[in-house]
């Protein structure tokens, strides 16, 4: 990577791509689109709270069915969750800009002829990238088998000519929907809106969970470039006035502070 070009989005292309597909990336196009996708992302996890609630509460817990309710709390649990963390992300732009900000600084190091410097920073942002690359294939494989599970289902019952519909996930609707969720409208229908929602899942994880690690891993990173610059400060090393190790320990000092803030 050629150093005028390394930056957080380039270093975590996964996470800040998943960030800004849903929306929630430097929130500087906040308009119609951005709307739009937030009253997805809003409107696709309430709804699937109210049908995870509805059937642990008046079909799950009353007929004893605890296996179910745990599926379906937990659903439900996850779609809370979607929502939380977009209003985290929201609610904590400026914040979250801050560290990115500080990150591209420190960056900055690439456009220096430290090589020891630049490996370590390489190192430790590839520790970074490897997190989002982690949740990445998670969210691939879970959100990829059920839909496809159900799909290769009803291919082996169509070809034993005894199709049925098999839904992605399986739950006890609103009566009203119940009635009708086997008819073909409503189950293609119910079959992409649980589609959208393994998205909305897989996005907001993908690009939530690793901001942790990926600061972390970064401010560890330049722990250990300071740690290098201390040890060459008092390696007894005659080209080093008192005045120049004074200074480079100012520096070390500004730095510490920041990265502990």
């Amino acid at each position: 990577m050629q150093n005028s070009n390394f930056n957080f989005e380039k270093a975590f292309f996964v996470t800040t791509t998943a960030l800004r597909f849903g929306g929630t990336y430097h929130f500087k196009g906040i308009n119609i689109l951005w709307a739009f996708r937030c009253l997805i992302f809003f409107t696709v996890s309430f709804v699937v709270f109210i049908f995870t609630s509805n059937a642990v509460l008046f079909y799950d817990i009353p007929s004893g069915n605890f296996y179910e309710a745990s599926k379906n709390g937990a659903i439900g649990v996850v779609a809370i969750n979607i929502m939380t963390k977009y209003l985290f992300l929201f609610n904590n732009r400026k914040l979250i800009q801050d560290f990115i900000d500080l990150v591209n600084k420190d960056y900055e190091v690439f456009k220096k002829e430290i090589p020891e410097e630049k490996e370590i920073v390489i190192k430790y942002s590839k520790k970074g990238a490897r997190v989002s690359t982690y949740w990445l294939i998670i969210n691939i494989v879970l959100n990829i088998t059920a839909p496809l599970t159900a799909l290769l289902e009803m291919s082996y019952y169509y070809f034993i000519s005894e199709f049925k519909f098999v839904p992605v996930f399986d739950l006890r609707y609103p009566t009203r929907l119940e009635i009708i969720k086997e008819t073909q409208a409503t189950f293609s229908l119910l079959f992409i809106f649980w589609c959208i929602f393994g998205v909305c899942t897989a996005v907001m994880l993908i690009g939530f969970e690793p901001l942790i690690p990926i600061f972390l891993t970064h401010v560890c990173g330049q722990l250990d470039i300071l740690s290098r610059r201390m040890l060459e400060i008092f390696s007894h090393r005659s080209d080093i006035c008192a005045q120049d190790r004074k200074e480079k320990l100012k520096q070390i000092n500004v730095k510490l502070q920041e990265l502990y803030k």
